[in-house]
């Protein structure tokens, strides 16, 4: 690959036209200047809708690239969309320019990979990794009569071109710097205090964030990560006050740098680091997406692999409380709040959704009075859920023993900073991820995000209180702590009612 990366221009033939209601569209080609451009002559006649050029070009698509164009045109003002079809024909990414009037003279255009959106589709919001169809669509805005023409179509490569290099304070024999970026892995000396390690990407790229898989557990101690362009002053996008897991995610959403360093404040602590493209923090959906892909199944909500589950509301006649359960027992407590989802311990062993037979089922069949029953070998696990005429959501869970003998098991009912309908299906501040700002426990009731709720004007996801019957234990996590799941998977106690 050359330094500026490699660019594929679209051809211009195989063009076919698309149109809505009464609109009409012709498409031609023209020269313009060295070489021709593809003109689109629309007419809306009086009325809305759009008008559509698509042509099929089937390629693998880069984990970072560009569209670059030349336009110029005439007529009203209207919204320009440039849209990039996977080999399905049923996912769609696109670029929407609003209130678009075709400038006169020649403008190039550049467009990348960061600034277009996935818009519909099964792919639920993936990266487009093979491209089948590339449209150019006007949408009506004043609607009208108009020339559109585009010249110089095509796609760059924007993948570094030159892997990143990595230096270090102090490094073990076998285990260098350069081994973060893959193999043995970095391990510094045993005498270095603060060791630090930094990445080098030979130039300013866009980083979605930093997987830090840990040579052993995460430093109880914490660590940082800086960025930098010069390698002289740096700027700190991620600071742990402690950690654990055997591995840490970094969201870093719009960051662009040529360096990261990870700074330590344990020695004997080392890692392999992984940077991520811009797609790793696209959002803070797609963040999500990337740890459960990285975790165990089970460990996060069905959602987080792309799956759908079904979903039914809790609710009552007069409208004033709805919450939602999925047929996986999760349960969001209000329209856009967290939500709570139930785990099992049996001996040593977690049991997630991921483990079991589900069964949901609305009482008398209709009532909006939904549960769902978990089937193992040793027990059966039934979730019910139900808004009182005082307006809370009440969720009881009974646990019953299938053996002949005494069963070691416990119910861990975790807090989830997730909502029940995925991102696919949003609507205003509903689908999705519902971030947990603080906790407060005082041995009978949890309370969520009330310290937020203090400083700000907040939806339902403020103020929540979680009640549990009693003898049950309360623990709690960072995302720098680790997992839940992980957690308990390894062997650690499971009696805990909200984590």
């Amino acid at each position: 690959m050359s330094e500026a990366g490699v660019r594929e221009r679209v051809p211009l033939s195989a063009w076919q036209p698309t149109v809505s209601g009464n609109a009409s569209l012709g498409l031609s080609v023209i020269p313009a200047g060295k070489t021709s451009a593809l003109r689109l002559d629309f007419d809306f006649k009086g009325g809305k809708g759009f008008v559509v050029a698509r042509r099929d070009w089937a390629r693998r698509m880069p984990g970072e690239y560009a569209l670059h164009f030349r336009l110029r045109g005439r007529g009203p003002v209207n919204d320009l969309e440039i849209k990039l079809v996977d080999s399905t024909g049923r996912n769609v990414w696109r670029s929407v320019t609003k209130d678009q009037r075709p400038p006169e003279r020649w403008k190039r255009r550049t467009i990348e990979s960061r600034d277009i959106e996935f818009a519909w589709g099964p792919a639920s919001g993936s990266p487009l990794t093979e491209l089948g169809f590339i449209e150019i669509a006007v949408v009506a805005g004043e609607g009208g009569r108009g020339s559109l023409w585009i010249a110089d179509l095509e796609i760059e490569d924007l993948t570094p071109a030159q892997a990143p290099t990595a230096s270090a304070s102090s490094a073990q024999p076998g285990f260098g710097a350069q081994a973060a970026l893959g193999g043995t892995g970095w391990k510094p000396e045993s005498s270095d205090r603060r060791p630090w390690i930094t990445l080098d990407s030979t130039r300013p790229r866009d980083i979605g964030g930093l997987v830090i898989d840990w040579l052993g557990d995460a430093p109880l101690t914490g660590f940082r990560v800086r960025a930098s362009n010069t390698g002289k002053r740096w700027k700190l996008v991620h600071a742990a006050a402690r950690a654990g897991g055997a591995r840490s995610y970094v969201y870093s959403p719009g960051l662009r740098a040529r360096y990261l360093r990870l700074d330590l404040s344990s020695p004997g602590i080392g890692a392999i680091l992984r940077i991520q493209s811009f797609e790793f923090s696209r959002s803070i959906d797609a963040f999500w997406y990337a740890v459960a892909k990285g975790e165990e199944r089970g460990w996060h909500p069905r959602w987080l692999h792309r799956e759908q589950s079904e979903w039914t509301p809790i609710g009552r006649s007069n409208g004033t409380q709805c919450a939602l359960m999925n047929t996986d027992g999760m349960v969001e407590v209000a329209e856009g709040s967290l939500s709570l989802e139930p785990m099992l311990r049996i001996g040593r062993k977690l049991v997630t959704w991921a483990d079991v037979e589900s069964s949901p089922a609305l009482e008398e069949r209709w009532v909006p009075v939904p549960s769902v029953s978990w089937e193992t070998a040793e027990c059966r696990l039934t979730v019910r859920a139900q808004a009182a005429e005082d307006g809370e959501v009440r969720v009881g869970y009974r646990l019953e023993n299938r053996t002949e003998g005494p069963l070691d098991a416990h119910l861990l009912v975790v807090v989830r900073p997730f909502q029940v309908t995925p991102p696919w299906q949003q609507f205003r501040n509903v689908g999705g991820v519902s971030r947990i700002h603080d906790l407060e426990w005082d041995g009978k009731v949890l309370r969520v995000n009330t310290a937020l709720n203090a400083n700000a004007a907040l939806n339902a996801n403020a103020a929540l209180n979680v009640t549990p019957d009693a003898g049950a234990r309360f623990g709690a996590m960072s995302f720098d702590d680790g997992f839940v799941a992980s957690r308990l998977s390894s062997g650690a106690s499971a009696g805990a009612a909200a984590a």
